[in-house]
C-alpha cells in the first residue's frame, strides 16, 4: 500500500458548531462566494490540502457487532439470568 497523504480539517468556532450557524456564515468561514463558488485554482490548492471528499475504507456496518451490543446490555443480561433462574426453579418443584 502506498502512503496515506496527511490531511487537515476545518476548523470553527468551539461555541457555533456548524449544524447551528447560517449557510452565509459558513460561506464567510470557508471563504466561499456565493454565486460564483470557488476557482479552479482554490479548488485545486484545496484538494491538496485537504485531500479528496471521500469517506474512510473503514470495517463498515457488521451485523454480528450490532447484535452483540444489543444484546450484551445489562437488562438483557438480567432478564436472562432472571429467565434461567426461574426456569430452572421450576424444573426441581415436585410433580403431583
Amino acid at each position: 500500500m502506498g502512503k496515506q497523504k496527511e490531511t487537515q480539517v476545518v476548523q470553527y468556532d468551539d461555541d457555533a458548531p456548524p449544524h447551528t450557524v447560517t449557510f452565509e456564515q459558513v460561506l464567510e468561514k470557508l471563504s466561499v462566494d456565493h454565486n460564483a463558488g470557488l476557482s479552479i485554482e482554490e479548488a485545486k490548492a484545496r484538494k491538496a490540502k485537504y485531500g479528496l471528499n471521500q469517506l474512510d475504507e473503514g470495517p463498515g456496518v457488521q451485523p454480528f457487532r450490532i447484535l452483540v451490543h444489543q444484546v450484551a446490555n445489562a437488562l438483557t443480561l438480567v432478564s436472562v439470568l432472571a429467565s434461567t433462574t426461574e426456569a430452572t426453579q421450576c424444573l426441581q418443584w415436585p410433580r403431583f
